[in-house]
């Protein structure tokens, strides 16, 4: 008797865990059914023009949205300059941009790169790049345009804002290969008090912390803190976070779950 009430309570668990999966796929199925119809009808019947591509991507974001901040689509054209951002590695100008007034303005100069030593400077407006206008375009765009292979050339048309009104620049700019810097400043604020900025998390983010931090107690053997100043930074692989949390916890400590 007894196993037979245990046979029959594996049977019941299975048959509900069973009907619970195909219950989850039938509710997938009319979901991607319902939103199928729609989009069909939004693209083929709304008064005005709509850009299909455009509108499922505002449908994928939207969707993501409802869980963290850290579940993101990666369109096809999106993946290479990810992969480059986690490597570090790329060809490029040395310079960071933001869309500022519908137009994308220099806000970081990486010292000895190209953009550099062309005498480009923060604050700068990019009007054009190889003649093609920037206005009005995403700062994912602009990025697309400055990362390519090294040894190719860039033609930028800049407005330069200055005390006696705005001139215009025109540089030739020469991509080369580019080790993005994970750890740009390090440093002593106070007598004891040290700062470490990370930019970006990614390969050998944890190594270049660790040397920073090493760095900084040979600087001064009685530092009490450190500040590690994670502004802007938009950031990357999950096991460099984790190597260094390493370097500030004691050991067989929980990082994450």
């Amino acid at each position: 008797m007894k196993k037979f009430t245990i046979r029959l309570t594996i049977i019941l668990l299975l048959s509900a865990t069973l009907f619970s999966f195909s219950d989850q796929y039938f509710r997938i199925s009319k979901n991607i059914d319902v939103f199928a119809a729609l989009f069909k009808e939004v693209n083929t019947y709304y008064v005005d023009d709509v850009e299909p591509s455009k509108l499922m991507r505002a449908c994928i974001d939207g969707m993501l949205k409802t869980l963290d901040p850290f579940t993101n689509y990666f369109s096809e054209s999106q993946i290479e300059n990810a992969r480059i951002q986690q490597g570090g590695k790329f060809g490029g100008v040395g310079m960071e941009i933001e869309i500022i007034g519908k137009q994308p303005v220099i806000t970081s100069i990486w010292q000895n790169q190209p953009a550099d030593k062309a005498g480009l400077k923060v604050g700068d407006i990019i009007t054009h790049i190889d003649g093609a206008v920037t206005l009005n375009r995403s700062k994912e765009d602009v990025d697309r345009i400055l990362i390519g292979q090294p040894k190719t050339a860039l033609n930028f048309t800049i407005n330069r804002p200055t005390a006696n009104g705005v001139i215009s620049l025109n540089r030739n700019i020469t991509r080369e290969e580019i080790q993005e810097t994970n750890v740009p400043f390090m440093g002593m604020l106070t007598n004891d008090i040290g700062c470490i900025k990370l930019k970006i998390f990614n390969e050998n983010a944890g190594r270049d912390v660790r040397e920073a931090f090493d760095s900084l107690k040979r600087i001064n053997p009685n530092m009490k803190g450190v500040i590690l100043d994670l502004r802007g930074n938009p950031g990357g692989l999950l096991h460099e976070a984790v190597n260094i949390v390493n370097i500030f916890m004691e050991k067989n400590k929980l990082v994450i779950t």
